[in-house]
């Protein structure tokens, strides 16, 4: 039901930032309830732990206001300063959020050791119980159809904002926890408990950042993107390889950039022709605006399918580009190398030289760490 229900909004926003807002939206007026509820209740019962869940519902409200605040502001058009848009808007907004959770884990840590040391009654009550408990049900939902709404539109800030959700369950339940034991006379668990919720707050605050910061300073592509990108490549029947894929991510948006071997003796008109048809494809699958290099490769040498072959068995999959310039008698060989062991291509350059006589020189080119094969 709640996948379905997180399915029929991604279906009706039909892009990333709407189905952010609504999940906004929706999470926003579910905890400002909640949150009344539970600031009732723990003023009632006077019970520091759930004044403490109380608010950090509240910080559920903020954070999701900032979302949807975030998300509108990245579906803005490029302008003569921000050329690729405001996709990482989305980001910086899921850095509020955490911020946000750093500074109500602080006050409240501070809030529940006081209640350690100055520790007061709390008023049981059955009724008050079950209504926490059913807070709790609700929190679950509603993390779940966050969650869900993340995985289909792969968007890491409502993520966040699903596990701040969840967050709220995990203190609910120690709420009703330190609630019941509260009845047989330990007074100074309800400050204790408040703690851990505090702490617990404070590590899932720690935890989002990480994975906030991440695509802010760059981080490696999704390998299933990059083997997609490849499949289309390759699918072109002239097309014998495809190595240095570039990808930078904007939000939703990608600048995607790679070469593709082709035969050398092809036409010009006919290699910009493919090259235009994958640019096309990619950028339609991603979103993207696609970059394609072409590199004409001469099958024709005398030595190349053997140059080929001893490199297959040395190097695998971890080379491409190979060229060989010059004759029969006397060429240089030229390739790019994806691994980074200056022991091994000492190796590969020295039995090159050893089983090809007639091998001039050896030129390896390391490929930079942001490319992939």
């Amino acid at each position: 039901m709640v996948n379905k229900l997180a399915e029929f909004t991604v279906k009706k926003a039909k892009i990333k930032s709407k189905a952010g807002i609504y999940e906004g939206i929706v999470s926003s007026i579910v905890n400002f309830l909640i949150f009344i509820v539970k600031l009732i209740i723990g003023y009632f019962i006077k019970s520091i732990s759930l004044i403490t869940d109380a608010f950090h519902s509240l910080s559920d409200v903020f954070s999701s206001l900032v979302i949807i605040l975030g998300f509108w502001y990245s579906t803005k058009p490029p302008d003569e300063e921000h050329p690729f848009g405001h996709g990482r808007v989305e980001y910086i907004t899921g850095l509020i959020v955490v911020v946000i959770l750093f500074i109500i884990a602080f006050e409240f840590a501070k809030d529940s050791i006081i209640r350690i040391m100055h520790p007061e009654e709390i008023k049981f009550s059955i009724g008050c119980l079950i209504i926490v408990g059913l807070t709790g049900v609700i929190k679950e939902i509603l993390s779940r159809y966050s969650l869900k709404i993340a995985e289909l539109v792969n968007s890491s800030t409502i993520e966040v904002d699903a596990y701040h959700h969840k967050t709220d369950v995990y203190a609910t339940l120690l709420v009703i926890f330190s609630i019941i034991l509260s009845k047989f006379g330990l007074k100074r668990i309800d400050g204790v408990i408040g703690f851990i919720i505090s702490i617990y707050i404070g590590f899932i605050a720690y935890k989002m950042a990480k994975e906030t910061i991440s695509p802010l300073i760059g981080e490696k592509p999704p390998k299933d993107m990059i083997e997609q990108i490849k499949k289309i490549a390759l699918s072109k029947e002239k097309v014998q390889g495809i190595h240095d894929i570039i990808i930078h991510s904007y939000g939703d948006k990608f600048i995607i950039s790679f070469h593709i071997e082709v035969p050398d003796y092809l036409k010009s008109t006919e290699i910009h022709d493919i090259a235009d048809e994958i640019e096309k494809k990619i950028g339609a699958k991603f979103n993207a605006t696609c970059i394609v290099h072409q590199d004409p490769i001469n099958t024709d040498h005398p030595y190349f399918f053997k140059i080929k072959k001893f490199l297959d068995e040395n190097l695998k999959n971890n080379y491409h580009d190979l060229k060989l310039i010059g004759s029969e008698e006397k060429f240089n060989v030229i390739f790019d190398i994806s691994v980074r062991d200056y022991k091994l291509i000492s190796e590969i350059k020295r039995k090159l030289k050893e089983n090809f006589k007639e091998i001039n020189d050896v030129i390896i080119k390391i490929e930079p760490e942001y490319s992939y094969q």
